[in-house]
């Protein structure tokens, strides 16, 4: 559907895209009626009609868009479910919380990708809660702090990670990585995952540097970050507002990837317009 917001910002495509139709319409018609007889009123009906039609075809919306960003970067992006991306066997992003949990119900839902990661790759196996806790081994030579304990809730973890701490989990010549992107908040009833617009932002830097460190040469898959149960408040908008400016802020300082692939919700395609410039604008500002 194409709502009153899209019309307005999309004029010119409009004006154009009639333009267009009138054109395109008279190139085939004028010559057919000079074969045959058309009927009374034919060309002065059809002609608007087509092109009408043609300006609402040239006007649905977008879904996925191609942009290009420092140091050769592609960005593709588009709509979804990450699971179905032809890409998610070379590289996949999963957001989770400070301490990558996986397992507890009362932090960890089935709607969350990590559970949807570990029903859909690993059969819910124990050995993926496993793997993952032994993949944030290495963030240890990152980090100095103690260990310590936490409530009998949190799985056993006696490590609560900065955001942006990315564990790297490689199977099968598949790399996945788990990025911390929000906060859990003991102190909320129930607990539950926080996260700021610039704490987003810190995340979202640092799954780009784990990426960076671990180039495998092909497309990694990303899903929309800070939109979901991250607890930001951001709209899907603004939360793909900020990937970009921090994949942007990224690539500038090094090459990230060959191919990041933005897979966004299809629930969010109603708030999410590919067709915005200013997602152009991101990637082009010096």
């Amino acid at each position: 559907m194409i709502s009153p917001q899209r019309i307005a910002r999309q004029s010119g495509r409009i004006v154009a895209g009639l333009l267009a139709g009138v054109i395109s319409s008279w190139s085939y018609i004028e010559p057919l009626s000079a074969m045959v007889q058309l009927p009374a009123g034919f060309i002065r009906w059809t002609i608007p009609a087509l092109a009408i039609a043609y300006a609402i075809w040239r006007m649905r919306p977008r879904t996925h868009l191609e942009l290009r960003g420092p140091n050769n970067l592609r960005v593709h992006l588009s709509f979804g479910d990450v699971f179905t991306q032809k890409n998610t066997d070379t590289g996949l992003a999963i957001p989770t919380d400070d301490f990558f949990l996986t397992k507890n119900k009362k932090f960890v839902t089935p709607g969350m990708l990590i559970s949807q990661l570990k029903q859909k790759r690993f059969n819910n196996s124990d050995d993926f809660d496993t793997k993952v806790l032994e993949a944030t081994e290495p963030l240890r030579d990152h980090f100095d702090f103690e260990a310590r304990d936490f409530p009998k809730e949190l799985e056993g973890r006696t490590r609560q990670w900065p955001l942006g701490s990315t564990a790297v989990l490689q199977v099968d010549g598949t790399y996945y990585f788990f990025t911390a992107s929000c906060k859990i908040d003991l102190q909320s009833s129930p607990p539950s995952g926080r996260a700021t617009p610039p704490e987003l932002f810190k995340a979202l830097l640092g799954l780009w540097q784990a990426i960076t460190k671990h180039p495998s040469g092909k497309p990694v898959v990303v899903p929309l970050f800070g939109a979901g149960q991250t607890g930001t408040g951001l709209r899907p908008t603004e939360a793909l507002h900020i990937m970009l400016v921090s994949l942007v802020c990224a690539a500038r300082a090094t090459p990230i990837s060959d191919e990041i692939r933005i897979v966004i919700h299809d629930s969010h395609q109603k708030h999410i317009d590919l067709d915005d410039d200013v997602l152009k604008g991101i990637m082009h500002a010096e």
